[in-house]
């Protein structure tokens, strides 16, 4: 299968620390984050009023478009302090997210990093993870005659390589590359994609615990379109999801003292996403000459309650507008979103 063309990454990052030492620091935290989300699949207003209606029984398998969702990650690694004369990290990941009334929606995903220091200013992380499905709605498939849905579901690895430095005491910088592979099922295999993604993130410290992150993300989304229709006579509507993206996000976080000993951090977070579609077939009303803007703030609050436990709340926003020579297209992919929930966290 092509899905095991990136299992190199996980390969490499092991045989990076074949030559472990006996002397290491076990390391393991716990988050558990349950919250409301007001739009779990992301519908437009004119989806939502068809779900709320009730006539397509086919078209959607929730059973609300609202729901709580709780989410379980675990992180298990140990700290070398001493792998080439430097230190090293390496951390195994789980994730579980659990939708309360819409369990079609639970997912799972898999993850190692590897994070070796070569100085006190220089480091590098090497990243996989393995989300073996996504679902994400249901369309109706080319493959089909008339209007039939089916789950358009994917299954996605990603492998990273991250490198930061820290210019002066203020000053930290970092670049990473990613890159991902998405597989659909077989009534979606135009959307089977290698995505390409480079970051630049600025970290500035300013003033004490004050902390300021500029981003800039440039993605490409490399899809198999027309390919994935070879051999088949049938197909009247070809698609391309291929497009391109610029995504900048800007962040802020700072304490605000609850006691001498204790101190409140509040972190704000606001993305904006630029999309650009690149199909070329004229039929292809979904793609053909598409722009998307999405944009999306969060705010965060973590309040202390010991050395190792912590918890806090978060609220966000998330909304994205479509620009399309057909305006149907835009009825059916404008979206708006909300969440908010508590979180419970613990390090050891």
């Amino acid at each position: 299968m092509r899905i095991n063309r990136v299992w190199f990454s996980l390969v490499l990052i092991l045989g990076l620390n074949l030559k472990i030492v006996n002397a290491f620091d076990l390391l393991y935290d716990l988050r558990i984050k349950t919250g409301y989300n007001s739009n779990i699949l992301e519908l437009s207003d004119k989806d939502l009023r068809r779900f709320e209606n009730k006539n397509e029984v086919d078209k959607f398998k929730i059973s609300s478009s609202d729901d709580f969702v709780s989410d379980f990650a675990l992180r298990i690694g140990f700290r070398n302090p001493d792998f080439l004369g430097h230190t090293q990290i390496i951390r195994f990941s789980l994730n579980y997210e659990k939708y309360w009334n819409n369990e079609i929606l639970d997912k799972i995903n898999f993850g190692i990093r590897l994070k070796q220091y070569l100085s006190s200013k220089f480091n590098f992380e090497l990243k996989y993870f393995y989300f073996p499905e996504i679902y994400v709605n249901r369309y109706d498939s080319v493959l089909d005659v008339g209007t039939d849905y089916r789950d358009f579901t994917y299954a996605k690895n990603s492998a990273y390589a991250e490198f930061q430095y820290r210019i002066l005491e203020f000053l930290n910088l970092s670049y990473q590359v990613e890159y991902s592979q998405l597989l659909y099922n077989e009534f979606f295999t135009e959307y089977d994609a290698d995505q390409y993604e480079n970051r630049i993130r600025a970290i500035i410290l300013p003033y004490q615990k004050l902390r300021l992150g500029l981003d800039y993300t440039y993605r490409k989304s490399n899809a198999d379109g027309e390919k994935a229709y070879k051999g088949i006579s049938e197909i009247e509507e070809f698609k391309d999801p291929s497009h391109q993206d610029d995504i900048y996000r800007i962040s802020i976080s700072f304490p605000l003292k609850i006691k001498k000993e204790k101190e409140l951090e509040l972190a704000v977070e606001f993305s904006y996403y630029e999309i650009y579609y690149d199909s070329n077939f004229r039929n292809d009303k979904y793609h053909y000459g598409r722009k998307d803007w999405r944009k999306n703030w969060k705010i965060f609050c973590t309040i202390p309650l010991g050395k190792k436990f912590s918890t806090g709340f978060y609220y966000g926003n998330d909304w994205r507008n479509v620009s399309s020579p057909i305006l149907e297209v835009s009825e059916n992919k404008d979206y708006k979103q909300y969440l908010f929930g508590l979180q419970l966290r613990f390090d050891n």
